[in-house]
């Protein structure tokens, strides 16, 4: 029973020291002002890249967009990971835009039925 315990605190602290990975900047700027910290041009970009996929997760879109770009300027102009992480945020981006105006459609298609209906009841 003692060895399983063990083995378990053991699992448990391993599983948290790895998957804490650099502190996850707020914004592009921050992001860009840390990588300038790291030691060689790959591990700036690597971080960089790594904070923009960060940026994806939260669904903050230009953020990493505006990361991503800053590594395809200012770092390693053939970055997939930051071409693939801009094109997946812009395809996010054409989601959120193309479902706004399918609720404004609704909306507008409400708003004419509704004055349809006033007008009919003035006849």
């Amino acid at each position: 029973m003692k060895k399983v315990m063990v083995a378990a605190v053991g699992l448990i602290l391993s599983v948290t020291l790895f998957s804490c990975g650099p502190k996850p900047a707020a914004n592009s700027q921050e992001a860009i002002a840390t990588s300038k910290t790291k030691g060689s041009v790959e591990q700036q970009a690597e971080y960089l890249v790594g904070q923009a996929k960060n940026f994806l997760r939260k669904e903050n879109y230009d953020e990493a967009i505006q990361t991503a770009n800053y590594v395809l300027i200012n770092i390693d102009q053939t970055s997939a990971e930051a071409q693939a992480v801009i094109a997946q945020a812009q395809q996010e981006l054409q989601k959120v835009a193309q479902k706004k105006m399918d609720e404004l459609q609704k909306q507008a298609n409400k708003t004419m039925d509704d004055m349809k209906q006033n007008v009919k009841s003035w006849e």
